[in-house]
């Protein structure tokens, strides 16, 4: 008993977790908000909400604000169980094996009432309970065997095997038209329209075997080899599975005896390394072809359908494959008094996985074409990483150290199987460009009252947006005329964070800085006009007087006022500079906490987003670094005072 005992161990573990979120308000709010002249009050007299503000039928942005109005109500449970067990029989020889798994079910439970912003738009009244059900499971074995030969030569051998399986079942229940807003998501069955009962389950499994060799002489010149075989369920046959190898050296020049007179290095290695990985991150039934089944709400009566899925089965689908190398060294100065780590790197991603749209010829899912997941490409991404680390100061009382994170990217789409620019969200894939461009019409300012003859020929006139043709001219706007407007994705970014302490006093500074990139941000630009004219404060708008403005003029006889290419001039440098946190805090001596049976305590206060600096004028109230979109809120500056005890 005592030898098995000392050669195994078990280790049993669970996590677990639950939490709940409620109010997840109506979508595009903030838009919404600065939609609204200041011309009307949200609140009467008694402090009720009004519905209709300006008596126009614009909306209150705060009708969901109102008691069983708007409810979503967000409970998740996690668990994660495991079992660990480590075998060791023999001396430099171990089995690891990790039995794990995580489940998490989360229920949502919304609904709009007759008074709610979606109520009041539609006279949409539904309650919607979605359950969903996660479940993952995941089964990983190591073999180890560690050895050395005449001392200065270490192996380790390392063999794994992997499985996991993935399954997600979602059923949603949805009743519409209630007498009455008290139910909430409570009673759907006191519903007068037609309910709607749907359910859904996908699954994947993964495989993986792997083999690595690690060699080392004299800790000095070290080499890893390795190569994965990896199986997916999701990709078709007879590409399901592929090998991607690896291999990495470094060299650690500070330990050789010809640098132990060069005080001034504490530590110096050199690496490179070359892999290859494999991503199968496509549709889980990508490679099958399946029907669509359901029952649509008719005249209130259920009208059961079936159809082709909007998904074309891919008969050949396989592995997306990078090939990454890098190049890098770790510095040590002044006894690591300075350290840096510089790395340089290229990844080459071939047979891209993409779901692309197919002609409309091909047929479709209602308005939309039908989609196939496709390896459409391949891309390239070029750049620079480098960390410094400086302790400056050094003293009994006082010390300083200061940390700068720069890394700058280049990213480039070498080649596409297709003819054109292949859209994904919000961003194109063309050859020669950026992975996440940004293209369509281009922005060239709002025609002026001396351009009215030109407009003319485009069917605008002053005040709207003018659009620049690409090519030569024929005054017809289309496809053909599209730009490339710029890129997601940031010349270079960079941080910066000084910590000092003085005595019991510890303050960090923590900077932040994204350069050179595209974003699109509409909330700069939003204002109806509805027969009422916007504050000025709110738009840059274009009026006789202000010809030089960023957006076109309000046109009541243009739905909500908006000039349909006003979204082309929400485009900007989204460049800036953030003092991203500056907390300052004081721990008390230990000798005055000794009394209250104390061991440690701590008090802060912390300021978040305190400051920005931003390239582009326009986006200087609000948040570059959320990316951009309609419904983000202006940028947000948070005051934390807090205390941290230990006993």
């Amino acid at each position: 008993h005592k030898f098995i005992l000392s050669i195994l161990s078990v280790i049993l573990g669970c996590k677990s977790k639950v939490y709940s979120e409620n109010d997840k308000r109506y979508s595009r709010i903030w838009n919404r908000i600065l939609c609204m002249p200041p011309l009307g009050t949200p609140y009467d007299e008694d402090g009720n909400l009004v519905d209709y503000p300006l008596g126009d039928g614009n909306m209150n942005p705060l009708a969901d604000m109102g008691e069983d109005q708007y409810v979503n109500n967000v409970k998740t449970l996690s668990v994660a169980p495991q079992i660990y067990v480590e075998l060791t029989p023999l001396k430099g020889l171990s089995f690891k094996s990790l039995l794990g798994g995580y489940f998490r079910n989360m229920k949502e439970s919304k609904y709009t009432g007759t008074k709610s912003y979606q109520g009041l738009e539609s006279g949409l009244v539904q309650a919607t309970i979605p359950n969903t059900f996660t479940y993952n499971y995941k089964w990983q074995n190591i073999l180890t065997y560690n050895f050395k030969i005449k001392e200065d030569h270490d192996f380790t051998i390392t063999g794994v095997t992997e499985w996991s399986k993935d399954q997600k079942e979602k059923a949603t229940a949805t009743a519409n038209k209630f007498d009455t807003d008290s139910y909430l998501y409570h009673n759907l069955g006191a519903a007068t329209g037609t309910p709607t009962v749907s359910s859904s389950y996908v699954g994947s499994q993964k495989m993986s075997y792997v083999a690595r060799i690690n060699y080392s002489y004299k800790g000095r010149y070290l080499l890893t080899l390795s190569s994965r075989w990896d199986g997916s369920s999701i990709l078709a046959d007879g590409n399901k599975w592929d090998m991607f190898p690896a291999g990495a050296i470094a060299w650690r020049i500070s330990d050789e005896p010809f640098m132990q007179n060069v005080k001034a290095v504490s530590n110096l290695k050199l690496r490179a390394s070359y892999g290859v990985t494999g991503n199968a991150g496509a549709s889980e039934y990508a490679t099958l072809d399946y029907s669509r089944t359901g029952i649509i709400g008719f005249q209130d009566v259920g009208v059961p359908y079936s159809g082709y899925s909007q998904s074309i089965a891919n008969k050949s689908l396989g592995w997306e494959k990078s090939y990454m190398t890098d190049l890098g060294f770790d510095l040590g100065l002044f006894s690591d008094r300075l350290n840096v780590a510089f790395d340089w790197y290229r990844t080459d991603t071939k047979d891209i996985l993409f779901e692309k749209n197919l002609p409309y010829a091909t047929g479709g899912y209602g308005s939309s074409p039908f989609k196939i997941w496709s390896n459409v490409g391949e891309t390239r991404n070029t750049g620079v990483e480098l960390s410094i680390t400086s302790r400056n100061f050094v003293g009994p009382e006082f010390q300083w150290s200061t940390t700068l994170a720069f890394s700058t990217n280049k990213e480039e789409v070498i080649k596409t199987t297709s003819e054109g620019p292949l859209q994904f969200g919000d961003y194109y894939l063309i050859p020669g460009e950026a992975i996440k461009t940004y293209y369509g019409y281009k922005y060239a300012g709002i025609w002026g009252t001396a351009e009215a003859e030109e407009a003319a020929k485009y069917s605008q006139k002053p005040g709207q947006v003018h659009i620049a043709e690409n090519g030569t001219p024929d005054y017809k706007l289309n496809a053909d005329d599209y730009y490339v407007l710029g890129s997601a994705t940031p010349k270079w970014s960079g941080s910066l964070l000084n910590n000092f302490n003085y005595k019991n006093f510890d303050l960090s500074i923590l900077l932040i800085a994204r350069w050179d990139w595209t974003i699109p941000y509409g909330l700069t630009g939003w204002y109806r006009t509805d027969g009422l004219t916007p504050s000025p404060t709110v738009c840059d708008y274009w009026t006789p007087e202000n010809q030089s403005a960023r957006y076109p003029r309000p046109d009541a006889s243009i739905t909500n006022g908006q000039d349909p290419y006003q979204q082309w001039a929400n485009y900007f440098d989204g460049s800036y500079l953030k003092v991203k946190t500056i907390s300052l805090g004081y721990t008390f001596p230990k000798k005055w906490l000794n009394a209250v049976k104390i061991d440690r305590m701590r008090v802060y206060f912390t300021a978040n987003n305190p400051f920005i600096f931003t390239k582009c004028d326009y986006l200087k109230n609000y948040d570059p670094e959320k990316g951009g979109n309609d419904d983000d809120a202006p940028l947000s500056k948070q005051y934390v005072f807090g205390v941290n005890i230990s006993f």
